[in-house]
Order: structure tokens, then C-alpha cells, then sequence
């Protein structure tokens, strides 16, 4: 449940984070305004590459002219390439990377000026077309769903920050949409392993088990002992549990902390000081425990003997 929730709430943040980097409507004369401002950013920047990223960092997701027309979006998705290909591009052909950039954002102006000079599209013209798509073989087609949209806009962001994180991995449009989906892969399933295991941790964290009295009180070869009788059965799992709680006795016996029947096994691991040489082999012990007892996983005769070991570090002999 709470890995689940954990990429309920990535897919929130990303959403989140591809509607702030959407920039305020422009009408198209400041639209024209911002391709000049951006393409003397860009004319600069083979005097200082350094400007690069920020200049890129600063760029919206988007661009929304609105005129007469109605409302066009403009993805600015063409220009953090540009941006990213210039500053991975060798020396010689950094020229001609600029230059390219310099014509997309000129080329861009001048469709968003024809886009408002052209004449509206007369009623009939429009009740032919609605017309024409009503027609059979056009019924299945639409554009994207919002579920597409939300989906691109994730691929967009995870796509930025690994650029941020590698910075001189290949951009999509230079390696293909193959490499980048292997990429987007690859950040996705380091997310969910990382949150796999920390849903793991915080159970293991929360993971109590409260005995009827305290561990001292039965004296840590008992437990010890009860162990070994399980371990000769090929019981494993509950002898690795049992020998925990000798190692918790042997510790309470020799004075670490005080009796207290409801920590946690992480808690009694907090309790022992840095310095105390029982410490490692307590953390082995522990470790053991929580795999085989919490996690639900195997326990072998290898694993108990590890345990073992460790318990005759601590004194447990």
C-alpha cells in the first residue's frame, strides 16, 4: 500500500511540476519579443557555454499565444535540445548547432505571425469539415487522452532530471527514441526498487513483537538453549528468533539498556553505543531476524550458523 502511494504521489509531483513550467499566454507581438530575446541568448552562447543551462533551466514547458484565433500552444521541448546539442556537440560543429537553433526560433516567429495574420475560417467551411469527420472512417479517430498527455509530460520531466543528473548522456533526438526509452526505463525501475525497499525499511522499522516479560528475566541461555533444540529439529526460522532474543538477554544482562518489552528490533540496535564492541555481531543477529521472521524469507542451516557465531562474539557460549 504504501509503495503504491509512493508513486501516486511521483506522478502528482511530476504533473505538478510540468504545470509550473507553463508560461503565461502571449499575445503574438510578445511572442515575437521572446524569440528575439531567446535567439541573442542563444548568439552568446559560443562566448560563454556556461550560460547553457541556465538559460535552458529557464525555459517554460510551453508557450500559449492567443489572438483573434483562439489559444496555440508552442512546445519549448526544441529548444532545451538545441540548447543540450550545442553543449554536447565537439568544437567545430558548435557553430553550426547555434545556427540551426538561431533559424528553429526564427522560423518558429514567422509561423506564429502567419498563424495571426491568416483570415478566420468562414462558418461553412467549418460545418463541411464537421461534416466530413462525422463520416464512417474517421469515428475512431481522436487525439490524445488526458491519461497520454499526463503520461508525456512525465516521460518530459524524468527526461530532465536524468539530464540534470548525467549531463553528458546523448539527447533523444540525437541517440533516437529507442535509447531514450531505455533510459526512462531504467530511471523508473531504480525509483521502484528504491521505493520498494524503503516501504521495506519503514515495515521493518514499525515490525514489534511484545513478549509477556522482559528478555533478561529468562536469561539469554535459555533462549539459547531453546534455539539449538529448534535448530536440531531443522526449525530454523524459529531458532534464528529465538537466538535474537538471547542476544537481547545477553545485553540486558550485561547492563546495555534498560528492561523494555515493546522496542523494536531496530530500537534495541539505536539502544547500543557506537563504541561497544557487541555491536556488529547484535546487528548480524538482528539483520537474520527481521529477513527470516518479518520479510517472510527462508532460513537455512547456514543462516542460523552465522548466527550462532555472532551470539559467541557477544558471550553467548
Amino acid at each position: 500500500m504504501r509503495f503504491r502511494f509512493g508513486l501516486l504521489l511521483l506522478l502528482f509531483a511530476a504533473l505538478a511540476a510540468a504545470h509550473s513550467q507553463t508560461a503565461p499566454p502571449l499575445a503574438p507581438a510578445q511572442f515575437a519579443q521572446e524569440m528575439a530575446r531567446l535567439r541573442a541568448e542563444v548568439a552568446r552562447l559560443e562566448s560563454t557555454p556556461e550560460s547553457g543551462p541556465a538559460l535552458a533551466a529557464s525555459l517554460p514547458r510551453s508557450w500559449t499565444v492567443w489572438d483573434a484565433h483562439g489559444e496555440l500552444e508552442v512546445s519549448a521541448d526544441f529548444v532545451r535540445d538545441g540548447i543540450q546539442s550545442f553543449l554536447k556537440a565537439p568544437p567545430k560543429e558548435k557553430t553550426q548547432r547555434r545556427q540551426e537553433l538561431e533559424n528553429s526560433l526564427r522560423v518558429l516567429e514567422g509561423q506564429v505571425a502567419a498563424y495571426d495574420a491568416a483570415a478566420p475560417v468562414a462558418p461553412e467551411l467549418h460545418q463541411r469539415l464537421e461534416k466530413i469527420l462525422q463520416a464512417r472512417e474517421f469515428r475512431g479517430l481522436h487525439g490524445p487522452s488526458p491519461m497520454q498527455l499526463l503520461w508525456q509530460r512525465i516521460l518530459s520531466w524524468l527526461q530532465k532530471r536524468l539530464e540534470k543528473l548525467l549531463p553528458n548522456i546523448p539527447s533523444a533526438s540525437d541517440a533516437g527514441p529507442v535509447f531514450a526509452w531505455c533510459i526512462i526505463a531504467l530511471v523508473c525501475s531504480v525509483l521502484c526498487v528504491w521505493l520498494y525497499r524503503r516501504s521495506r525499511e519503514n515495515e521493518l522499522q514499525l515490525a514489534r513483537e511484545v513478549i509477556p516479560f522482559a528478555p533478561g528475566a529468562k536469561g539469554w541461555r535459555s533462549w539459547l538453549a531453546e534455539a539449538r533444540a529448534r535448530a536440531a529439529e531443522g526449525a530454523w526460522r524459529d531458532a534464528i528468533h529465538l537466538a535474537f532474543w538471547a542476544s537481547v538477554a545477553k545485553l540486558e544482562s550485561d547492563g546495555i539498556w534498560l528492561p523494555d518489552r515493546a522496542r523494536t528490533p531496530r530500537e534495541y540496535l539505536r539502544a547500543i553505543p557506537e563504541w561497544n564492541a557487541a555491536r556488529p555481531s547484535f546487528q548480524l543477529v538482528m539483520r537474520s531476524f527481521e529477513r527470516c521472521w518479518y520479510g517472510g524469507l527462508p532460513a537455512t542451516s547456514e543462516d542460523f550458523q552465522q548466527v550462532q557465531a555472532a551470539l559467541e562474539r557477544m558471550g553467548c557460549r
